[in-house]
């Protein structure tokens, strides 16, 4: 907790305003963030595996779905992982425990 002894009186109000906008955010948004966070693994999990085949046996399966590694549907996919990997870095950050979700 701060110790509101040592802050200037402006600094203590917009603590207390950026706290109760957090708090709000956080509370209205976390069912949507924990699905995000979902979706961002499913498709990490969906490129792992990608790689994983195109490493161990050279079979690329989201190219083979979609008609090759260069049509636009394969490329769309390529990058949703990719901005899903991206997303996926925050969540090592992220050191909240389970018990405190909804």
């Amino acid at each position: 907790m701060i110790n509101y002894v040592f802050l200037p009186k402006t600094t203590i109000i917009w603590y207390d305003i950026l706290l109760k906008y957090t708090n709000t955010i956080t509370k209205y948004n976390e069912k949507e963030w924990l699905n995000m966070r979902k979706l961002a693994l499913v498709l990490v999990i969906i490129g792992a595996l990608n790689w994983g085949l195109i490493g161990l046996l050279g079979f690329d399966l989201v190219a083979t779905l979609f008609g090759g590694s260069n049509s636009f549907i394969s490329r769309t996919v390529y990058a949703l992982v990719g901005v899903a990997g991206i997303y996926a870095i925050t969540l090592l950050f992220n050191y909240r425990d389970d018990k405190d979700r909804i």
